[in-house]
C-alpha cells in the first residue's frame, strides 16, 4: 500500500456533531489514504453510535507472563525519563475527591521548559499541561521561578501558578481540562496602575480558604522606593491585587496556609531588616496583621527563640486535631537546625533536631530543602528535609519527635535509595484514603522520585515510571479480515459469552494509561451464535464529565461480518487537539471518518502503536479470559508514523500474548507490516516412556464421555500395549496385561504395523486392531473388560481362509452404526500386486478381497502401490462406506459401497471437473479421507512429490484444491504422518502434519483456508519426534479439540484446542 504525509496536523475541516457529545463526523478521507482503499470506500455513513458502559478495551496487566488480555504486535518509541530542569521547584498535593495525587513540575523533556503534571491513580501517569492548556509560548516559565499548587475543593479543581520571564504570574487551571490565564494581567483594573510583577527569584506560595471559598498567590514584589513587599493576588469570583506589607526586604521563601477553625490565613517570612526573625501577616477576615514570631515565642526552657538564617526556606500547616499552627524553618545559629514555632493559643518554639536528639534519633544538619505535612488518622506530623549526606530525613511527632533516615529505610534487597541532589526540591503530602504519606525528591542522577509509606518505606523512579517518547507515534493503520468465532472449551465469561475483539490502536501499553482504538467486536453466546460490530474507544481514566466514548462506543449503521476486510486508521491531529478515526469495510464499500474530542486524562503519549486481538470479557481481572475460539487474524499493510515520519513496522515490535495466569491462550508472530495473532493449543503431558516408534491411535467413546489414547510402552521388554484414558484426569492402562488377566494375551505389534481404534456406539465397547508379526489381524475389546481375539484365526476357523496381511501395510478400522456393523480394512500382496481386503463383523468376521471382487468386475480397479496408504470413513446421510487407496502411478482410488461395490478414479473425476489436471499423490504418502455431516461433503488430503498438500473435495462432484498454494504457505510436509479431520462444535476442518523443525503445523478451513504453527512455543523436548505418528480425534461436548504424538522426550504430547 502507498502510503504519503503521514503526518499529525491535518487542515481544518467541517465537522458535524454526532449523537455522543465529543464526537463529530468530518466531511474527508484521510490525507494518507492509498488510491486502493480509497477506491473501495463507496458509500460514507452518519455514524449512529451507542455507548456500552460496561465494556472498555484497556490492557489489564502488562506482564504477559502472568495475566495479560492482549495478544498482537506493539511498536514503541524510545521512551525518555522525565526529569525535571536543575532549577525547577517541586509541587505536590492529592485530589481527595478522585483518589489522586499530583506531583508538579518544570520539565526539561524536550528544552521547552514545559509544565507538567505527574498524576497518579492506580498508576503514575504524565500530562504536559502547558501543552494541554495551550499555554502561549510567551507564557513559558522563567529560569528560577518558582511554583505553587493548591486544589479548590468545592469545586473539584487543581490550580498551579508560577512566574514568566517579565514577572506576570500566571495560573494553569483543571477543571475537565486544563485552561491558562495570566493573573497579572487578570487582577489588573482598567485606569488604575497595574498590578507588579514579581521580583526575580520571588517565592511563591498559593492556597485556597474553604470557608470563604477564595483563592490566594502570595509573592513579592519590587515597589517604586527599593523594598522588597509581599503583594497577594485573590480571587473570589475575579482576581485582585493587594499589597501586604511596606518597606520590607523579604529574604528566603514564605510560608502560607489557612486555620479553617478560626477562619483565619497566615503568611511566614523573614525580613533583614527584623534581624531574620520569622514574620507572620495573619488575616482575620477584616484586615491583615503582623507580628514577629521569633520575638513573642519562648522554647520549653524559657529561652529564646533562633532567628532563621537568611534565606532559610519557610514550611507552615495546622494539626486539626489540636487545632495548632506550626511553621517550620532552618535556625541562623549556624548549626543549621530545624526548628518549629507552634501556636496553640500562644507562640511557643523548639528544636526539632535537639529534641530527636534527646530521645536518641541523631539526626544531620538540615542541608536543603525541608517540607511539613500532617497524617490525621494517626494525629502525627512530619518535617522531612535534605540532610547535609544528601539522605532524606524525617522529623515525626506523635507525643514526641523522633528522627529517622528514610533513604535507608526504603532500601531493598535489589536496590538502595538515591541520594538526593544537594539543591532538590522537596515535597510531602498524605493521601487520607488509602493512609500513606509521600515524600518527593530530585535524586543525584536527575531524576524524581517517591518515598512512599504504607506500613514501610519503599521508593518508586517516577521519572522512569512515567518516561515519554522524544518523536510520539501520531498515526496507526492497517487492515484485517474480520475472524470466524465459535465456542471453546474453557468457561464462559461473566455475561454468558466469549468475547473477543480485534482492533488498532495508539498508546495503552506500560505506563500509559489511555488508547485511541477502532475495531470490530466478535463474540459467541451459550448457544454457539455469533455476533460481530464496530466500535471505538477512547479509554482514559475514569473521571467525572468523561465522555461516554471512554468506554466501547458500538457503530449501529456500519455493518460488519466474518470475513469482512476492514481498514483503519487512527491519528492524533492538530497538535493533539482531538483524535481521528476512519474505518473502512472494504467488502461492503461503508465507510466514515470521526473526530473525537479528547476525554479527561487523555495524554497523547504516542509511545506505542498496535495491533491487538482482545479478551473483552477479561474486565479488570485477566485470569478471567473467556475468549471464543477464532480464526487467525491477520493484520496487514500495518504501518505508525510520527511526525517526522518515522515509520512503525511491526517486525520490529514486540509481542504481547493473550495468558489468563495458567496458559498462554494465543500464538503471535510479527513479519513486515504484518501482524498474526491465533488461537494457541494447549500443551500436555500424558506419561513418560513411549516407545520412540510407537503407532499411536486415539477416539473417544461418547456414552461415558471418555477419551482414550493407544500407544506401546518402552518401559517394559515385551512392549506392551497402553492406553491412555481421560474421564477428568489422565490414567494408564496396561493392555497387554488386561488381556493375560481375561485369559488370552495379545501378542506384540509387527515392528511397522499401525493402530486403528474406533467404538461401537449400539453396545458401548471399544476396538483396537493391529497387525502381528505373522500378518495376523488382532483385536483388543472392551465391553466390561479387555479381551483379546485373534480375527485372522477366527475367520480361519469359519471358512477356511483368511487374508494374510502386509505386516508393515496400512490398517483401517471403523464402525457402520446404520446396520451395526464393524470393518477393517487391510492390504495383503498377491504376486506383485497389493489387494484391498475388508473383515467384516455382523455377529461373525467375514473376509472379503475387494480388489478381485466379482461385484467390481469391469471396473478397471487397480491393485494398491506396494506403498499405499489406506484411509476409510463412512457417510452416515446415505449409509455408504468408502475406501481409499492410490495405485502404483500414484492415482487415487475409491471403493465405494452404498448397494454393491463401486469403483471410482477420483484423479480422473476431479480432473474433469476442474478442467485441470489434478496431480497423483506422493508414493508411499499419507492419505487421509473424512466426511463433514454438517454439509454433506467428503474430503480426501494427500500430499505430493514435493511436499504440497491437497485435498480432493466431493460435495456432488470431486473437485481438487492445493492447499498450500492458497494458503501460500512454504512449510511443507516432511515424513509421511498426516491427520485430518472435521469439527461439528465449530463446523471448520483441520490438517495437521509435522514440518520443518518438526514443528505441528495446521491448515484449517473456515470459508477459506489458512494456516498457524501449534508448537512455535515449546521446548525442542517437547516437539514431536522426526516423523513420528500423529493422531487426533474430537470430544465434541467439550467442545475440544485434540492431537496426540510422540515427542523426543519420548513422552505422550497432547495439543488441545
Amino acid at each position: 500500500m502507498s502510503t504519503r504525509n503521514h503526518v499529525g496536523e491535518q487542515p481544518a475541516m467541517v465537522r458535524i456533531p454526532l449523537n455522543l457529545p465529543g464526537a463529530y463526523a468530518t466531511s474527508e478521507l484521510p490525507e494518507f489514504l492509498s488510491p486502493e482503499i480509497a477506491a473501495r470506500a463507496t458509500t460514507r455513513i452518519t455514524p449512529v453510535l451507542s455507548g456500552l458502559p460496561s465494556r472498555n478495551h484497556h490492557r489489564v496487566d502488562s506482564d504477559v507472563s502472568t495475566e495479560n488480555n492482549w495478544a498482537g504486535g506493539v511498536v514503541w518509541k524510545n521512551l525518555i525519563n522525565l526529569q525535571p530542569t536543575a532549577d525547577s521547584p517541586l509541587v505536590g498535593y492529592a485530589t481527595g475527591w478522585n483518589s489522586q495525587q499530583h506531583v508538579i513540575m518544570i520539565c526539561a523533556f524536550s528544552g521547552d521548559r514545559h509544565i507538567w503534571d505527574l498524576m497518579c491513580d492506580a498508576g503514575w501517569h504524565s500530562v504536559d499541561v502547558t501543552a494541554a492548556s495551550s499555554t502561549p509560548a510567551t507564557a513559558m516559565p522563567a529560569v528560577g521561578s518558582p511554583l505553587a499548587g493548591y486544589t479548590t475543593d468545592w469545586l473539584k479543581q487543581q490550580h498551579i501558578v508560577y512566574v514568566d520571564d517579565v514577572g506576570h504570574i500566571h495560573e494553569l487551571m483543571y477543571d475537565t481540562q486544563w485552561h491558562h490565564r495570566d493573573l497579572t494581567a487578570d487582577s489588573t483594573v482598567p485606569g488604575q496602575p497595574a498590578t507588579p510583577p514579581a521580583k526575580p527569584g520571588s517565592p511563591l506560595v498559593a492556597y485556597a480558604s474553604g470557608w470563604n471559598q477564595q483563592q490566594h498567590v502570595i509573592y513579592v514584589a519590587v515597589d517604586s522606593m527599593g523594598g522588597s513587599d509581599v503583594h497577594e493576588l485573590m480571587c473570589d469570583s475575579t482576581w485582585h491585587h493587594n499589597k501586604l506589607t511596606e518597606m520590607h526586604v523579604v529574604s528566603g521563601g514564605i510560608a502560607g496556609y489557612t486555620s479553617d477553625w478560626m477562619q483565619q490565613q497566615h503568611i511566614n517570612w523573614t525580613a533583614a531588616e527584623a534581624y531574620f526573625d520569622v514574620l507572620e501577616l495573619m488575616y482575620d477576615g477584616t484586615q491583615w496583621n503582623s507580628a514577629d514570631l521569633t520575638t513573642n515565642s519562648t522554647t520549653p526552657t524559657g529561652g529564646k527563640t533562633s532567628p532563621s538564617f537568611g534565606g532559610s526556606p519557610f514550611v507552615g500547616y495546622t494539626s486539626g486535631w489540636n487545632k495548632q499552627q506550626h511553621v517550620l524553618f532552618v535556625d541562623g545559629d549556624g548549626d543549621r537546625h530545624l526548628w518549629e514555632l507552634m501556636c496553640d493559643s500562644t507562640w511557643h518554639s523548639r528544636d526539632l533536631t535537639a529534641d530527636a536528639a534527646s530521645h536518641g534519633d541523631v539526626v544531620p544538619a538540615v542541608y536543603g530543602a525541608i517540607a511539613g505535612y500532617t497524617t490525621d488518622w494517626n494525629q502525627q506530623q512530619h518535617a522531612v528535609f535534605v540532610g547535609d549526606d544528601q539522605r532524606i530525613y524525617e522529623l515525626m511527632c506523635d507525643s514526641k519527635w523522633h528522627g529517622r533516615d528514610l533513604t535507608t529505610a526504603a532500601n531493598t534487597a535489589k536496590a538502595a535509595t538515591p541520594l538526593a541532589t544537594g539543591n532538590s526540591p522537596l515535597i510531602g503530602y498524605a493521601t487520607a484514603w488509602n493512609n500513606q504519606q509521600h515524600v518527593i525528591f530530585v535524586g543525584v542522577d536527575g531524576n524524581l522520585y517517591e518515598l512512599m509509606y504504607d506500613s514501610s518505606w519503599h521508593f518508586t523512579d517516577l521519572s522512569d515510571a512515567v518516561k515519554r517518547p522524544a518523536t510520539p507515534w501520531t498515526t496507526a493503520s492497517g487492515q484485517w479480515t474480520v475472524p470466524s468465532v465459535s465456542q471453546p472449551s474453557w468457561p464462559l465469561g461473566s455475561s454468558s459469552t466469549w468475547m473477543s475483539c480485534s482492533w488498532i490502536g495508539i498508546d495503552g501499553q506500560g505506563v500509559i494509561n489511555d488508547v485511541l482504538q477502532a475495531g470490530v467486536e466478535q463474540d459467541v453466546d451459550d448457544s454457539g451464535n455469533p455476533n460481530y460490530y464496530a466500535w471505538y474507544e477512547w479509554f482514559a481514566p475514569s473521571a467525572d464529565g468523561s465522555p461516554k466514548y471512554r468506554d466501547q462506543t458500538k457503530i449501529d449503521n456500519f455493518d460488519v461480518q466474518s470475513g469482512h476486510v476492514i481498514y483503519c486508521a487512527l491519528q492524533y491531529i492538530n497538535n493533539n487537539s482531538p483524535g481521528r478515526i476512519f474505518l473502512v469495510n472494504t467488502t461492503t464499500g461503508q465507510h466514515f471518518t470521526i473526530d473525537l474530542d479528547p476525554p479527561i486524562g487523555a495524554t497523547f503519549n504516542g509511545a506505542t502503536v498496535e495491533w491487538i486481538v482482545e479478551a473483552t470479557a477479561g474486565g479488570d481481572d485477566a485470569s478471567q479470559q473467556a475468549i471464543p475460539v477464532f480464526t487467525p487474524v491477520t493484520f496487514t499493510e500495518c504501518e505508525g508514523f510520527d511526525a517526522l515520519k518515522t515509520i512503525a513496522n511491526p517486525k520490529d515490535g514486540d509481542i504481547t500474548e493473550i495468558n489468563d495466569g495458567t496458559r498462554q491462550m494465543t500464538n503471535t508472530t510479527l513479519s513486515d507490516r504484518t501482524v498474526n495473532v491465533d488461537c494457541a493449543w494447549n500443551h500436555n503431558v500424558l506419561n513418560t516412556e513411549a516407545k520412540p516408534d510407537s503407532p499411536l491411535t486415539s477416539y473417544v467413546s461418547n456414552w461415558n464421555r471418555q477419551q482414550h489414547v493407544i500407544y506401546i510402552d518402552n518401559t517394559a521388554f515385551e512392549s506392551h500395549i497402553y492406553e491412555l484414558m481421560c474421564d477428568s484426569t489422565w490414567h494408564a492402562n496396561d493392555l497387554t496385561a488386561a488381556t493375560t488377566a481375561t485369559g488370552d494375551t495379545a501378542p506384540p505389534l509387527a515392528l511397522a504395523s499401525p493402530f486403528t481404534g474406533y467404538t461401537t456406539e449400539w453396545n458401548q465397547q471399544q476396538h483396537i486392531a493391529y497387525i502381528g508379526d505373522n500378518g495376523d489381524i488382532h483385536e483388543l475389546v472392551y465391553g466390561n473388560d479387555w479381551r483379546h481375539h485373534d480375527l485372522t484365526s477366527d475367520i480361519k476357523s469359519q471358512s477356511g481362509q483368511a487374508p494374510t496381511a502386509d505386516t508393515d501395510g496400512p490398517l483401517v478400522g471403523y464402525a457402520t452404526d446404520w446396520n451395526q456393523q464393524q470393518h477393517i480394512i487391510v492390504t495383503q500382496t498377491v504376486g506383485a500386486d497389493r489387494h484391498v481386503w475388508e473383515l467384516m463383523y455382523d455377529g461373525t468376521w467375514h473376509r472379503r478381497d475387494l480388489t478381485s471382487d466379482p461385484t467390481l468386475a469391469g471396473q478397471n480397479t487397480p491393485a494398491a502401490a506396494p506403498d499405499s496408504k489406506l484411509a476409510g470413513y463412512t457417510t452416515e446421510w446415505n449409509q455408504q462406506q468408502h475406501i481409499i487407496f492410490t495405485d502404483k502411478l500414484g492415482n487415487i482410488h475409491e471403493l465405494l459401497y452404498g448397494n454393491g461395490w463401486q469403483h471410482h478414479n477420483l484423479t480422473s473425476d476431479s480432473s474433469t471437473t476442474a478442467g485441470v489436471s489434478t496431480p497423483t499423490a506422493k508414493t508411499g504418502g499419507p492419505l487421509i479421507g473424512y466426511a463433514t455431516a454438517w454439509n454433506n461433503q467428503q474430503h480426501i488430503i494427500f500430499v505430493d512429490d514435493v511436499g504440497e498438500i491437497h485435498e480432493l473435495m466431493y460435495d456432488t462432484t470431486w473437485h481438487h484444491t492445493n492447499l498450500s498454494q492458497q494458503i501460500g504457505t512454504t512449510f511443507l510436509v516432511v515424513g509421511d504422518k498426516l491427520v485430518a479431520y472435521g469439527c461439528g462444535a465449530n463446523e471448520q476442518q483441520y490438517v495437521l502434519f509435522s514440518s520443518t523443525g518438526n514443528h505441528i503445523h495446521v491448515y484449517a478451513y473456515d470459508n477459506g483456508w489458512y494456516q498457524s504453527d501449534l508448537t512455535p512455543s515449546l521446548a525442542k523436548t517437547s516437539l514431536p519426534m522426526p516423523d513420528g505418528w500423529l493422531s487426533a480425534y474430537t470430544s465434541e461436548w467439550n467442545h475440544q479439540q485434540h492431537l496426540n504424538y510422540i515427542g523426543a522426550d519420548f513422552d505422550v504430547h497432547e495439543l488441545v484446542l
